[in-house]
Protein backbone atom coordinates (compact mmCIF):
# COMPACT_ATOMS: atom_id res chain seq x y z
CA UNK A 1 0.00 0.00 0.00
CA UNK A 2 1.24 3.47 -0.65
CA UNK A 3 0.92 5.70 2.17
CA UNK A 4 1.02 9.32 2.23
CA UNK A 5 4.53 9.94 2.92
CA UNK A 6 5.53 8.57 -0.55
CA UNK A 7 3.02 10.08 -2.43
CA UNK A 8 4.02 13.64 -1.00
CA UNK A 9 7.22 14.26 -3.43
CA UNK A 10 5.03 12.71 -6.42
CA UNK A 11 2.40 15.90 -5.85
CA UNK A 12 5.24 18.16 -5.49
CA UNK A 13 6.67 17.42 -8.67
CA UNK A 14 3.87 17.87 -10.33
CA UNK A 15 3.04 21.19 -8.64
CA UNK A 16 3.31 24.25 -10.92
CA UNK A 17 6.10 26.69 -9.57
CA UNK A 18 4.61 30.19 -9.75
CA UNK A 19 6.24 32.70 -12.25
CA UNK A 20 8.50 35.44 -11.36
CA UNK A 21 6.98 38.73 -12.74
CA UNK A 22 8.79 41.98 -13.56
CA UNK A 23 8.40 44.27 -10.17
CA UNK A 24 7.29 48.23 -11.76
CA UNK A 25 10.88 49.21 -10.61
CA UNK A 26 12.39 46.96 -12.86
CA UNK A 27 10.16 47.87 -15.51
CA UNK A 28 10.68 51.15 -15.11
CA UNK A 29 14.79 50.83 -15.15
CA UNK A 30 14.08 48.87 -18.47
CA UNK A 31 12.25 51.18 -19.99
CA UNK A 32 15.29 54.08 -19.40
CA UNK A 33 17.74 51.73 -20.29
CA UNK A 34 16.31 50.87 -23.57
CA UNK A 35 15.15 54.75 -24.02
CA UNK A 36 18.63 55.84 -23.44
CA UNK A 37 20.66 53.09 -26.15
CA UNK A 38 17.86 54.13 -28.64
CA UNK A 39 18.69 57.81 -28.28
CA UNK A 40 22.19 57.55 -28.49
CA UNK A 41 21.31 55.19 -31.65
CA UNK A 42 19.16 57.93 -32.99
CA UNK A 43 21.62 60.91 -32.50
CA UNK A 44 24.49 58.80 -34.66
CA UNK A 45 21.62 57.93 -37.42
CA UNK A 46 21.11 61.72 -38.11
CA UNK A 47 24.30 62.86 -37.07
CA UNK A 48 24.46 64.97 -39.68
CA UNK A 49 21.30 67.29 -39.09
CA UNK A 50 21.48 66.69 -35.13
CA UNK A 51 25.59 67.62 -34.17
CA UNK A 52 26.30 71.55 -34.90
CA UNK A 53 22.80 71.98 -32.88
CA UNK A 54 23.58 69.53 -30.06
CA UNK A 55 27.00 68.80 -29.54
CA UNK A 56 29.13 70.25 -26.75
CA UNK A 57 30.29 73.97 -28.31
CA UNK A 58 33.04 75.99 -26.47
CA UNK A 59 31.29 79.38 -28.81
CA UNK A 60 27.88 78.32 -28.57
CA UNK A 61 28.39 77.92 -25.08
CA UNK A 62 29.66 81.29 -24.35
CA UNK A 63 26.64 82.60 -26.20
CA UNK A 64 24.70 80.90 -23.68
CA UNK A 65 23.36 77.49 -25.35
CA UNK A 66 23.33 75.64 -22.81
CA UNK A 67 21.50 73.34 -23.31
CA UNK A 68 24.60 71.65 -24.90
CA UNK A 69 25.70 70.49 -21.56
CA UNK A 70 23.27 67.90 -21.94
CA UNK A 71 22.58 67.04 -25.53
CA UNK A 72 26.10 66.93 -26.36
CA UNK A 73 26.29 63.45 -24.55
CA UNK A 74 23.24 62.23 -26.51
CA UNK A 75 24.95 63.24 -29.95
CA UNK A 76 27.14 61.50 -31.89
CA UNK A 77 29.59 61.26 -34.43
CA UNK A 78 27.70 58.55 -36.78
CA UNK A 79 25.85 55.39 -36.08
CA UNK A 80 28.64 53.10 -34.99
CA UNK A 81 29.71 55.70 -32.24
CA UNK A 82 26.01 55.89 -31.08
CA UNK A 83 26.12 51.57 -31.85
CA UNK A 84 29.17 51.05 -29.45
CA UNK A 85 27.83 53.49 -26.73
CA UNK A 86 24.60 52.43 -26.72
CA UNK A 87 26.11 48.31 -25.92
CA UNK A 88 28.77 49.74 -23.46
CA UNK A 89 25.71 51.24 -21.57
CA UNK A 90 23.84 47.78 -21.54
CA UNK A 91 26.92 45.40 -20.71
CA UNK A 92 27.74 48.13 -17.78
CA UNK A 93 23.93 47.52 -16.28
CA UNK A 94 23.91 43.93 -16.98
CA UNK A 95 27.02 43.61 -14.73
CA UNK A 96 26.02 45.50 -12.11
CA UNK A 97 22.31 44.23 -12.17
CA UNK A 98 20.09 45.27 -10.10
CA UNK A 99 22.60 45.96 -7.20
CA UNK A 100 22.04 49.86 -7.53
CA UNK A 101 18.58 50.88 -7.52
CA UNK A 102 17.24 53.86 -10.14
CA UNK A 103 17.92 56.82 -7.94
CA UNK A 104 20.78 55.95 -7.71
CA UNK A 105 22.34 55.51 -11.30
CA UNK A 106 19.92 58.62 -12.07
CA UNK A 107 22.44 60.44 -9.23
CA UNK A 108 25.79 58.66 -10.66
CA UNK A 109 24.42 59.89 -14.49
CA UNK A 110 24.10 63.19 -13.07
CA UNK A 111 27.50 63.40 -11.46
CA UNK A 112 29.16 62.04 -14.25
CA UNK A 113 27.38 64.87 -16.91
CA UNK A 114 28.18 67.48 -14.46
CA UNK A 115 32.19 66.23 -14.32
CA UNK A 116 33.09 65.82 -17.71
CA UNK A 117 31.03 69.44 -18.47
CA UNK A 118 32.96 71.38 -15.96
CA UNK A 119 36.26 69.39 -16.80
CA UNK A 120 36.35 69.60 -20.32
CA UNK A 121 35.14 73.91 -19.85
CA UNK A 122 37.73 74.35 -16.87
CA UNK A 123 40.32 72.10 -17.26
CA UNK A 124 40.40 71.66 -20.91
CA UNK A 125 39.84 74.56 -22.80
CA UNK A 126 41.50 73.39 -25.85
CA UNK A 127 38.50 71.03 -26.31
CA UNK A 128 36.39 72.76 -29.01
CA UNK A 129 33.36 70.19 -29.40
CA UNK A 130 32.86 67.24 -28.34
CA UNK A 131 29.46 64.43 -28.53
CA UNK A 132 28.76 60.97 -27.13
CA UNK A 133 28.40 59.45 -24.29
CA UNK A 134 31.91 58.07 -23.10
CA UNK A 135 32.62 59.88 -20.22
CA UNK A 136 29.05 59.56 -19.04
CA UNK A 137 29.81 55.44 -19.58
CA UNK A 138 32.94 55.76 -17.85
CA UNK A 139 30.89 57.47 -14.90
CA UNK A 140 28.54 55.18 -14.52
CA UNK A 141 31.12 51.94 -14.63
CA UNK A 142 33.47 53.40 -12.16
CA UNK A 143 30.19 54.12 -9.66
CA UNK A 144 28.44 50.93 -10.51
CA UNK A 145 31.54 49.08 -9.77
CA UNK A 146 32.12 51.22 -6.58
CA UNK A 147 28.52 50.25 -4.95
CA UNK A 148 29.44 47.06 -6.53
CA UNK A 149 32.81 46.71 -4.42
CA UNK A 150 32.09 48.55 -1.08
CA UNK A 151 28.15 47.89 -0.29
CA UNK A 152 27.64 44.81 -1.38
CA UNK A 153 31.33 43.47 -1.08
CA UNK A 154 31.25 41.79 -4.47
CA UNK A 155 34.75 41.04 -5.84
CA UNK A 156 33.42 41.76 -9.47
CA UNK A 157 33.35 45.76 -8.44
CA UNK A 158 36.93 45.68 -7.38
CA UNK A 159 38.04 43.71 -10.89
CA UNK A 160 35.83 46.44 -12.60
CA UNK A 161 37.60 49.39 -10.83
CA UNK A 162 41.10 47.27 -11.65
CA UNK A 163 40.20 47.42 -15.35
CA UNK A 164 38.96 50.48 -15.45
CA UNK A 165 42.16 51.92 -13.94
CA UNK A 166 44.61 50.20 -16.20
CA UNK A 167 42.31 51.43 -19.26
CA UNK A 168 42.35 54.94 -17.68
CA UNK A 169 46.18 55.01 -17.22
CA UNK A 170 47.05 53.18 -20.75
CA UNK A 171 44.92 56.44 -22.43
CA UNK A 172 46.80 58.81 -20.07
CA UNK A 173 50.83 57.26 -20.53
CA UNK A 174 49.88 57.03 -24.13
CA UNK A 175 49.47 60.91 -24.69
CA UNK A 176 45.50 60.71 -25.14
CA UNK A 177 45.33 57.77 -27.52
CA UNK A 178 41.64 55.30 -26.29
CA UNK A 179 42.17 51.70 -25.85
CA UNK A 180 38.84 50.42 -28.15
CA UNK A 181 38.37 53.25 -30.51
CA UNK A 182 40.76 54.40 -32.13
CA UNK A 183 40.00 52.74 -35.53
CA UNK A 184 36.70 53.76 -35.57
CA UNK A 185 36.98 56.70 -37.97
CA UNK A 186 36.57 59.81 -35.56
CA UNK A 187 38.70 61.22 -32.80
CA UNK A 188 38.23 60.28 -29.16
CA UNK A 189 38.31 63.09 -26.20
CA UNK A 190 40.08 60.84 -23.96
CA UNK A 191 39.97 63.86 -20.79
CA UNK A 192 36.13 62.98 -20.53
CA UNK A 193 36.60 59.70 -19.73
CA UNK A 194 38.95 60.74 -16.73
CA UNK A 195 36.50 63.60 -15.70
CA UNK A 196 33.30 61.18 -16.06
CA UNK A 197 34.89 58.41 -13.87
CA UNK A 198 36.18 60.95 -11.69
CA UNK A 199 32.56 62.16 -11.17
CA UNK A 200 31.22 58.70 -10.87
CA UNK A 201 33.45 58.21 -8.33
CA UNK A 202 32.55 61.00 -6.60
CA UNK A 203 29.02 60.76 -6.54
CA UNK A 204 29.09 57.00 -5.37
CA UNK A 205 31.16 58.47 -1.96
CA UNK A 206 28.51 60.53 -1.47
CA UNK A 207 25.55 57.51 -1.83
CA UNK A 208 27.73 54.95 0.18
CA UNK A 209 28.43 57.83 3.00
CA UNK A 210 24.12 58.60 3.03
CA UNK A 211 23.33 55.22 3.09
CA UNK A 212 25.69 54.32 5.99
CA UNK A 213 24.25 57.15 8.32
CA UNK A 214 20.84 55.33 7.91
Amino acid sequence: MMTATTMRPINERHRSRPTARPTRGSLVAASLLAGSAALFCLGGLFAEALMPLLRYDRPALANHEWWRLVSAHLAHFDLQHGVLNAAALVLTAWIVGRRVAITEWLLLAVGSLIAVDAGLYWLSPDVGWYVGASGLLHGLFAGGALVLAVRERDVTGGIMLLLLAGKLAYEYLSGGTSLFMDGAGFAVVTEAHLYGAMGGLATALGILAVRHRR
